[in-house]
């Protein structure tokens, strides 16, 4: 029998993330962030398989192949 995917709010999916809520929003809008799903007009969810598969496409192992970051993703790297 096949088990639905969890699903996290935008709050709990951004905790996951290491971002603010307002951070994950602003990736969402710009397409550039994790696979959601809208349920209604005002629902969002992310599901736990989605945000590895993010995690894991933003994996890097050298600081060259950083430079196809978003701009805000860059400003926020270069204050580590």
């Amino acid at each position: 029998m096949n088990q639905s995917p969890q699903l996290l709010s935008p709050s709990e999916a951004a905790k996951v993330l290491s971002l603010s809520k307002r951070g994950l929003e602003n990736l969402r809008a710009q397409g550039s962030g994790p696979a959601y799903v809208r349920i209604s007009s005002r629902c969002v969810r992310y599901s736990i398989e989605a945000l590895n598969r993010y995690i894991e496409g933003r994996t890097k192992s050298c600081t060259k192949e950083e430079t196809n970051l978003p701009q805000s993703l860059r400003r926020e790297a270069s204050h580590d």
